[in-house]
């Protein structure tokens, strides 16, 4: 059940890790200035994929995104950490992080997409998209505030 539940959290702030370099990673963000997602940002990922028999649950999240284009998200559902990374892709004022789990767990490898966009240059909004081994979706929402 934590691991559906991470993976919804993920959902929300999806993107596509690779454990070795990406053939992508060239054309990443090829102009991080014009977003100002470079950092840390910290926030929740919730949606009805985290509910339980007491409600909507909500995920602290913490994403760091670096200028070379690569992000590292870590979440913690019911005491369990949770690591997903990959690479970030900039349209406009969205970006779009591809990336896998790679935390050890049930969900290792599964694919996580996250779409965010900066409502200023220090908070953004989104969704998160996972798609679970045997082709299982799960899709949630994520705040975040940057802290450094």
């Amino acid at each position: 059940m934590r691991t559906i539940a991470f993976v919804c959290v993920l959902t929300a702030l999806a993107g596509c890790a690779s454990h070795a370099a990406s053939p992508l990673a060239s054309s990443v963000m090829a102009a991080p200035e014009r977003l100002t997602l470079v950092g840390v940002w910290e926030g929740t990922i919730t949606g009805s994929e985290l509910a339980s028999a007491e409600g909507v649950k909500a995920a602290k999240a913490r994403l760091d995104v670096t200028p070379s284009g690569t992000w590292t998200l870590r979440t913690n559902m019911a005491g369990t950490d949770h690591v997903a990374s990959g690479v970030v892709r900039i349209h406009g004022n969205v970006a779009t992080l591809e990336g896998r789990i790679n935390d050890g767990s049930s969900a290792d490898g599964s694919q996580v997409r996250l779409r965010l966009v900066e409502t200023t240059p220090r908070a953004a909004y989104g969704s998160v998209a996972t798609v679970l081994t045997g082709s299982n979706r799960t899709s949630t929402g994520v705040q975040l505030k940057k802290t450094a």
